[in-house]
């Protein structure tokens, strides 16, 4: 087995399923690739944010991935509310 939980493709506001393996998350497409790797502690909804990203984190450290899985917005800051967007 890849993945300890795999969730419903679309859920995020993406056509991705949430993927969870050894407590950390990414996506994959509905062809089981993965397009977000598993290295994630959390990711948000695309679209709750400007220009459909979504917040990635990592630790205490947040970031943005944008729709084709690229991080735009290095996981580096230590509040999502102050990251220049």
């Amino acid at each position: 087995i890849k993945y300890d939980n795999i969730g419903n493709f679309g859920s995020h506001g993406i056509g991705w399923a949430l993927v969870q393996k050894d407590k950390k998350v990414g996506f994959i497409n509905t062809k089981g690739e993965e397009i977000v790797s598993t290295s994630y502690d959390n990711i948000g909804n695309f679209g709750s944010h400007e220009k459909g990203w979504a917040l990635v984190q990592k630790g205490r450290k947040f970031g943005y991935i944008n729709t084709e899985g690229e991080v735009v917005v290095p996981v580096a800051f230590d509040n999502p509310d102050k990251i220049a967007k």
